[in-house]
């Protein structure tokens, strides 16, 4: 402190001292820090480091099922790939139908005209053809 603060104050007790009062001592006051507003720092999104993109196998064709194949030699045609019980028509005959009793199944065409015939297999539970074709029969 300065001299003078100290004279004064010496002088102030004794003037208040003659007076009969006491002396009161000085009234701390709070110092007032200036307010500092607070600063927002920018954010920075990470970056994500990018991805492989996955290569997509070409998907197999799946195979076609075996079918009906035919095979025609002379006086017989042979049926195989049928399911036994279905049924077997001639498209060029107005005449009888054959049951599948087995696979493969043989027929007798002994007596048949040589040509060409057009065939249908049909299923009994559904009667809805399953299969059509044709076959050719040669002379003997």
């Amino acid at each position: 402190m300065k001299l003078t603060t100290i004279i004064s104050t010496a002088i102030a007790a004794v003037g208040l001292a003659a007076c009969g009062s006491t002396a009161v001592a000085p009234t701390a006051r709070p110092t007032l820090a200036p307010t500092v507003a607070a600063t927002v720092a920018p954010t920075v999104a990470p970056t994500t480091a990018p991805t492989a993109i996955p290569t997509v196998a070409p998907t197999p064709k799946p195979k076609p099922k075996p079918g009906i194949t035919v095979t025609v030699t002379c006086g017989n045609v042979i049926f195989t790939g049928v399911r036994v019980g279905d049924w077997l028509g001639l498209t060029s005959m107005d005449g009888p139908a054959w049951k599948f009793s087995s696979n493969p199944y043989t027929l007798s065409t002994q007596g048949w005209e040589a040509g060409r015939y057009s065939y249908y297999i049909w299923n009994d539970a559904t009667s809805s053809y399953v299969w059509r074709g044709t076959f050719t029969i040669r002379e003997c």
